[in-house]
């Protein structure tokens, strides 16, 4: 009762705390991202505050969702991100950097990150994220989810054919063609 006067939300009865760890060279960015969750009773910071890339696949027990600034050093962001999904880690990665060029953004499309915010995002950015995160389901790696993309090199090269073609292809399968 306490707890309503003050102004605090109570969780209700078993909902989960999620785990977030923070990851970046960056001590500024690091302190900001544990300041934004710091006050959110569904979240709390993992242990793992952390200036070291290699923190993404040896944290024991691995943190439910990991901030990861990509900016710092990039190629060293990258690598891990890629060995943490070589590794099958069940965490979630939310990346953030002020710009993301064409191949980071496909490195990070085909390794799975769930999100990518600007270095500067406001709390309110950094806790919707983590909730989006924490409320999708995941997807086995069994196909459960697929997505495609198509991307023309140039303007009327057939790029609508292909993908009608391929959802008809997809669709010939055991799944519904509705669900494609």
């Amino acid at each position: 009762m306490f707890a309503l006067r003050a102004g605090r939300q109570l969780k209700p009865a078993g909902s989960e705390v999620r785990r977030v760890a923070v990851v970046s060279p960056d001590q500024a960015f690091r302190a900001l991202q544990c300041r934004s969750l710091a006050h959110h009773h569904d979240f709390a910071i993992d242990g793992t505050d952390t200036a070291s890339y290699e923190a993404l696949y040896q944290a024991r027990p691995v943190p439910d969702i990991i901030l990861v600034d990509i900016d710092a050093d990039r190629a060293a962001a990258m690598a891990a991100i890629e060995r943490w999904h070589a590794n099958r880690q069940p965490g979630s990665i939310i990346t953030f950097s002020r710009t993301l060029d064409e191949t980071s953004l496909r490195t990070l499309l085909r390794v799975g990150v769930k999100d990518w915010l600007p270095l500067d995002a406001d709390a309110a950015s950094v806790l919707a994220a983590c909730e989006a995160t924490a409320s999708r389901p995941r997807a086995t790696r069994s196909g459960d989810l697929a997505c495609f993309a198509f991307i023309p090199a140039a303007g009327g090269v057939g790029n609508t054919t292909l993908v009608i073609e391929t959802a008809f292809l997809l669709a010939r399968g055991d799944r519904p063609p509705g669900r494609t």
